[in-house]
């Protein structure tokens, strides 16, 4: 039993100095112009000659997107997990709007690969991925690519989508993660962040977690206009590229980018339904009983079964646990 005494202290912040020491870090710059000139070279190398290329140097042109990928990996996760430490932070935000406006630039320089390498005839195709090849290693890159062929758009389309996801639906997003963060309720004069109050429902007290139910409910609502408006906007978005794609349903794409077969999913998906009586109804029914009440409210779900105070762990023993 860990009984040792706590401080209550500010947990430690995230250190992202693996990836850049700060938003002001000149290696940034540097990155970001070195990614320019990659791409450039990338596009001018290998643009239209796609088809021409012998196995050799289609290995040689994969080594060098890993590079590429490489880079721009590293500055869009410097620059999201920064935003994440603070999403209401305009400074955080701008940096992120900037580096993501830059990386889209660079992108639709790329966005002819994945087109060239679905224009490749059935032949040269399974050649490259052979066993015999030298690319063989990157079979599930061609794969994948080779999945999104009849939903594949011309170049200059996939260039306007592109685009268009990283202004409008990057900035819907961020509008509402934004809006959450800045979402609190108070509770005998104690004031709790949106995730501190979700927290509230494992509560041992009963009249706390009917206290944070409906408190969330409240201020949910007086935001209802901005998340309705949010989703809405996605939703229709989504529902435009579907179609210019003829996708057949809104999961296909995500189906299709995990590489799994949508029978699956819906055979899963009926698994879990067929069950609920057997299972999450039958599971309610015995808490509700143990609870002592006729029946569980929404902020009742997640009420621990056994009023016991949990020990409070710092933060040096909880990462010893994970590491050793």
């Amino acid at each position: 039993m860990y009984k040792k005494n706590i401080k209550k202290t500010e947990l430690p912040s995230w250190d992202l100095s693996d990836l850049y020491k700060s938003t002001e870090s000149s290696e940034i710059g540097l990155d970001l112009r070195k990614l320019e000139k990659l791409t450039n070279n990338f596009n001018m190398k290998y643009k239209g000659k796609i088809h021409k290329l012998n196995e050799i140097k289609i290995f040689n042109l994969l080594k060098n997107l890993e590079i590429i990928e490489k880079l721009s990996g590293r500055l869009i996760s410097f620059a999201y997990l920064n935003y994440c430490e603070q999403v209401n932070c305009e400074e955080k935000n701008k940096f992120l709007s900037d580096i993501q406006e830059k990386l889209v630039k660079y992108e639709a320089k790329m966005l002819f690969l994945s087109i060239e390498i679905n224009s490749l005839d059935e032949k040269k195709y399974k050649k490259l991925t052979s066993k015999k090849s030298k690319v063989f290693k990157y079979k599930i890159f061609f794969k994948q690519n080779r999945l999104f062929k009849p939903y594949q758009l011309t170049e200059g389309m996939e260039n306007l989508l592109n685009e268009y996801k990283s202004s409008s639906r990057s900035s819907w997003c961020k509008l509402f993660d934004e809006t959450i963060s800045e979402l609190s309720i108070s509770i005998s004069n104690k004031t709790y962040s949106f995730e501190e109050s979700l927290n509230l429902f494992q509560n041992t007290n009963s009249r706390i977690r009917a206290m944070a139910g409906n408190k969330i409910s409240e201020i949910l609502k007086e935001k209802i206009k901005i998340f309705s408006r949010v989703t809405n906007t996605l939703a229709k978005e989504k529902q435009i590229e579907d179609e210019k794609r003829k996708f057949d349903n809104p999961a296909a794409s995500r189906h299709l980018a995990n590489s799994i077969d949508p029978k699956i999913i819906q055979n899963l998906r009926d698994t879990v339904v067929n069950s609920y009586q057997k299972t999450s109804h039958r599971y309610y029914r015995l808490k509700a009983k143990i609870l002592n009440k006729k029946k569980l409210k929404i902020w009742d779900r997640n009420a621990p079964i056994r009023a016991r105070k949990e020990p409070l762990i710092d933060w040096d023993y909880a990462k010893n646990i994970v590491l050793e």
